[in-house]
């Protein structure tokens, strides 16, 4: 092997590396956005997914040890879906202005760390596949899955420009109040 095709290996490596790593987090941020812009709420079955691959990750760092190298700060990013989900058992016993704003605060840094948690997970599946040469590959990766994100909450704020009612209904999803009246546009044909 030459040495120009030395170089050429790495930066394929990190951009596949960028990519999956974009498209991971860009793919889990824009349902979480869309459902935010459409119904101003993140649902617990998209947080309850977050929790438990945040939580393999993290119980997984405790038991690889060294062989899965992450750092402190890393373990504090995967442990914020499970104090998220503590704080909420602790004050849907003793409901409070201030437990409510810190667990709203915790669902936020939650769905802000998912960036984060998909590099994590690939990193562990294939650690030499996410070989990011730079930082700027790594910032440009959060950007994309921000951008998606933002215009998710868009379009979900907007839906009643694309989507109909009877498009959520048919999906099995609850109607957001701004959701345009009339038939699925999405349905492709009728079953039976």
């Amino acid at each position: 092997m030459s040495q120009s095709q030395a170089p050429r290996q790495q930066v394929d490596r990190g951009v596949r590396g960028f990519v999956v790593i974009a498209a991971g987090a860009s793919t889990a941020t824009f349902s979480i956005a869309f459902d935010l812009g459409a119904f101003g709420a993140v649902f617990f079955d998209r947080l309850n997914a977050i929790w438990v691959l945040a939580t393999v990750a993290l119980l997984s760092s405790f038991v690889l040890g060294d062989r899965l190298p992450l750092s402190n700060l890393g373990r504090v990013v995967l442990a914020f879906p499970t104090v998220w989900l503590l704080v909420a058992l602790v004050d849907a016993r003793r409901p409070d202005v201030f437990a409510d704003a810190v667990v709203n605060a915790l669902i936020a840094i939650t769905v802000m760390s998912l960036p984060y948690l998909a590099y994590t997970l690939v990193a562990v599946i294939s650690p030499g596949f996410l070989t990011l040469p730079d930082r700027r590959l790594q910032a440009a990766a959060v950007i994309v899955a921000l951008v998606i994100a933002s215009v998710g909450f868009a379009l979900g704020r907007a839906n009643d420009l694309f989507l109909t009612c009877g498009d959520f209904k048919i999906s099995g999803e609850d109607q957001p109040a701004n959701c345009r009246k009339g038939a699925p546009t999405t349905q492709l044909f009728k079953p039976g």
